[in-house]
């Protein structure tokens, strides 16, 4: 081993050099080269002789053999690493072979050489120690404040610090430095041992950070985690080079404690996944477009709805997939469309039509929102494809309203169709043009060539029908043998100066009338002969302020049996009976506040049983017993009422009493639910919610108990101005149902919308149940669509045990019906009730 490699590992072996020399002021110690580990020292101090024991390695002495080494040892703690330089540096000046150490807040100047120091030597070395002492101590004493408050900072950010000197390889650190590392602060250290109490990875990381920045003399960072478990810490180290003259002096190190930013943005990364994760998982397509048309963020299904891989959107104008009819909009005035046109796109479930990536167009339902982000507008879309609902939806509405046969529309259609030109006529004080065409003894066709032959003429006969009308005219099935014809449009009223449209319509209607008497008198061929058809066919035209849908059908169907009977072919005449029919109408109209005044109005009850035969709701029906025509049909009195604020008044006496049975039979504990049937006047009113509060709380009737009952038609005509109205009392615990459920329209977004409870399958369906064997698709679908919304569903009309059979089979839950129980006057169904419970118990 040569001197330098000699006087290296010296420098090594001589930092684990421990002196226990009793002794306050600067020291001198020497030890000749037959001094070994263990062996007493002895020196001066003061001009007096003191002693004390060194330890060395067995390394260390061998080293030391041939050297005579003096130790130096300042008294006074020298907290600045620069003073603790400068003393290094003044002493090298008098003695070459210098070694510094600092151990407990003390330095140790260690002089190697080839003879013990003389007094004078001795002299220099103890006046350059007494002189830094003294500097020491009042430099300590002017920053002790600046060291607290250094200190305290330290501790109050977790942060210490550390530096070292390239020259003379002295690492100085802070007790915080230490403290974050899980070292002890009395513990020796060095740029080894703070690198050993890092991970691996971490260790060589931060040595690589350190050769890069020697190299370039830039700054490093470097994050890192100490601990394990709970005790886990996150730590950044950062190191700042120190340049003189171009090259790297020092290295000051920060280490601070960043476990909580750590945490706070591993919690927000987290979230962000999360959320990114539920967007990618919806199966709507989620869009955010710029202030200017630009796609800036989508979500993964886009790519299920409109076929473009999400990362290929981005970026592109959103002119690539809006409706077709703005497609060639250029990108401002679409934005600027958007912006004006709120009441058209904003807000949820706008069905809209889209262009999908091969170019096809198909219904979506948008919900679009207008944000503003840093101050930059932005409109974020949630698309959803609609195509099967759509197409689920046509056929719901195909299966309700048309007829499978002849694929004609059928008698609802024809009754619905009816109802609004009435209203339409009424307005233009017009008529109503309809016709029945009905085949003579078509039930003998039947018996005799069976059911498919059967069809096959309805086919044809229906054909004919739809090649003689004109784009005026529609034409349905009515059922079995019947069709039935409407002019779609109000026949001008006859007036004593002669009317030209009115001609020209009557001569029309009477040039289709000939044609098909022509076309439906030609042969059929069927079962390889040629049969001839005769068809009856009978006509109306009636004044829109007298008729109605059910007088409309009555004089058609009394035409008919007439013109079968007479043979007699044509139009019928309004006659005296209609008009006997109107004034009737007029004076229940004027009759409704007389009789809820003389109490003529009583209520009778309808049990509702589950599939054990319990008992579990009861529907409250009205009845008129009038002082002078008698009792009055509900099916006739309440369209009457309908049409004035008549059904108000009977809608909410009817709940009162309802709410008053309700109170008697809770006083008996008998605890029972009726269901009570709304008018669409009722709902849409502003104070319905509170009315109908302040008759649950006159009575102390708990909201649990009532079921209100709507029309499909009010729903749908209505859903904006009852939703409020809906939403509130369902979140007070009022179920509401759907009443004729299957009869309305083709829209059925509201059951997903508004908290309904239940859906009451109409009694026109549950009438063509005629064998549990066969199936019928309408019921199917209702029950099956109520299932998947989590709804009930109650099945009224029920005549017989087929139906009853039937629908238990496919998975009904409530049933009503005269098979079950006739609407009984309240005396009998308490007593109803009564044995119910007994039975029960």
């Amino acid at each position: 081993m040569n001197r330098a490699q000699r006087w290296s590992r010296l420098t090594s072996l001589l930092s684990d050099v421990v002196l226990t020399l009793n002794v306050s002021g600067a020291v001198i110690v020497s030890m000749d080269e037959r001094m070994e580990s263990g062996s007493v020292l002895s020196g001066v101090m003061d001009n007096k002789p003191v002693a004390g024991n060194i330890k060395l390695s067995n390394d260390a002495a061998k080293l030391c053999a041939r050297s005579n080494v003096t130790v130096a040892l300042s008294g006074e703690m020298f907290a600045w690493p620069r003073s603790l330089q400068h003393l290094a540096v003044a002493c090298s000046v008098h003695f070459q072979k210098l070694l510094t150490h600092r151990s407990d807040d003390r330095l140790y100047i260690i002089v190697l050489s080839p003879s013990p120091l003389s007094i004078q030597q001795q002299q220099t070395l103890m006046h350059l120690v007494n002189k830094f002492s003294e500097m020491n101590t009042s430099l300590d004493k002017a920053n002790e404040g600046e060291l607290t408050l250094q200190k305290k900072v330290a501790e109050l950010t977790h942060t210490g610090g550390c530096q070292y000197f390239v020259e003379s390889g002295d690492l100085i650190v802070t007790d915080e430095f230490t403290k974050l590392l899980n070292l002890p602060n009395d513990s020796y250290f060095s740029l080894r041992r703070g690198l050993q109490s890092l991970a691996f990875d971490d260790r060589r990381t931060v040595v690589q950070r350190i050769r890069k920045l020697f190299q370039t003399s830039l700054p490093a960072e470097h994050n890192f985690k100490v601990g394990e478990d709970i005790n886990a810490r996150w730590l950044r180290l950062t190191l700042t080079p120190q340049v003189e003259n171009n090259v790297v002096s020092s290295v000051v190190g920060a280490l601070q404690d960043i476990t909580d930013a750590y945490q706070r943005s591993s919690t927000e990364q987290n979230y962000t996944e999360y959320l990114v994760n539920i967007l990618d998982n919806l199966n709507d397509a989620v869009i955010t477009i710029d202030g200017y048309g630009t796609i800036i963020m989508v979500n993964q299904t886009v790519e299920k709805v409109f076929g473009f891989p999400p990362e290929t959107l981005l970026g592109q104008d959103v002119s690539i997939i809006v409706p077709e009819e703005f497609s060639d909009m250029p990108t401002p005035d679409i934005t600027s469309y958007l912006s004006k046109a709120k009441s058209l796109f904003f807000g949820p479930n706008k069905e809209l039509t889209a262009r999908h990536k091969n170019g096809h167009q198909f219904p979506i339902e948008l919900s679009l929102t207008e944000v503003i982000l840093d101050g930059q507008r932005r409109y974020i879309g949630i698309i959803r494809d609609v195509t099967e609902r759509k197409e689920a939806i046509d056929n719901i509405f195909k299966i309700a309203f048309y007829d499978d046969v002849t694929q004609l529309a059928n008698f609802k259609s024809f009754e619905k169709d009816v109802r609004k030109l009435i209203v339409q006529a009424r307005v233009a004080k017009a008529q109503l043009y309809c016709c029945m065409v009905d085949i003579d003894k078509f039930a003998q066709y039947n018996l005799l060539f069976g059911k498919e032959t059967g069809d096959q003429i309805l086919k044809i006969t229906g054909n004919r029908i739809k090649k003689v009308l004109t784009a005026d005219f529609r034409a349905y099935r009515k059922s079995a043998d019947r069709f039935l014809i409407l002019h779609l449009s109000p026949i001008v009223a006859p007036a004593k100066e002669t009317n030209q449209k009115r001609l020209a319509q009557v001569n029309l209607i009477e040039e289709i009338e000939q044609k098909l008497l022509r076309d439906l008198a030609q042969d059929i061929s069927f079962q390889g002969d040629t049969h001839t058809l005769r068809c009856s066919l009978s006509s109306v035209q009636i004044d829109s302020e007298q008729s109605s849908f059910e007088k409309v059908i009555g004089v058609l169907e009394f035409g008919r049996k007439r013109a079968k009977q007479s043979g007699h072919i044509g139009p019928v005449a309004f006659e005296k009976s209609a008009y006997e029919e109107y004034e009737r109408h007029q004076y229940i109209t004027q009759s409704f506040h007389r009789a809820l005044a003389d109490d003529e109005f009583f209520i009778v009850l309808q049990p509702q049983y589950n599939r054990d035969g319990e008992l579990i709701c009861s529907e409250v029906l009205v009845r008129w017993q009038h002082a002078a025509i008698g009792l009055i049909s509900p099916g006739e009195f309440i369209p009457i009422a309908e049409e004035s604020e008549a059904i108000l008044d009977i809608g909410y006496w009817v709940l009162n009493e309802a709410c008053k049975l309700l109170a008697e039979c809770h006083k008996d504990s008998l605890y029972v639910k009726l269901a009570v049937n709304i008018s669409a006047q009722q709902i849409a009113r502003a104070d319905f919610a509170e009315r109908l509060i302040a008759i649950t709380s006159k009575w102390e009737v708990d909201a649990t108990n009532l079921v209100l009952e709507l029309t499909e038609t009010t729903l749908v005509e209505s859903i904006d101005q009852v939703r409020l109205h809906i939403e509130k009392l369902s979140g007070m615990g009022f179920s509401f149902s759907i009443d004729d459920f299957g009869t309305g329209y083709s829209s059925l977004s509201y059951l997903k919308s508004l908290p309904i409870a239940e859906l009451k399958i109409d009694r026109f369906f549950v009438d063509e149940i005629t064998s549990v064997h066969q199936n019928f698709p309408i019921v199917n679908t209702i029950i099956e669509m109520a299932q998947a919304l989590g709804l009930r569903t109650v099945a009224e009309g029920i005549e017989n045990d087929v139906q009853m059979e039937y629908l238990i089979q496919h998975g009904c839950d409530i049933f009503q019906g005269f098979h079950l129980g006739r609407p009984v006057v309240e005396q009998k169904w308490l007593d109803l009730v009564k044995a119910s419970f007994i039975h029960s118990d």
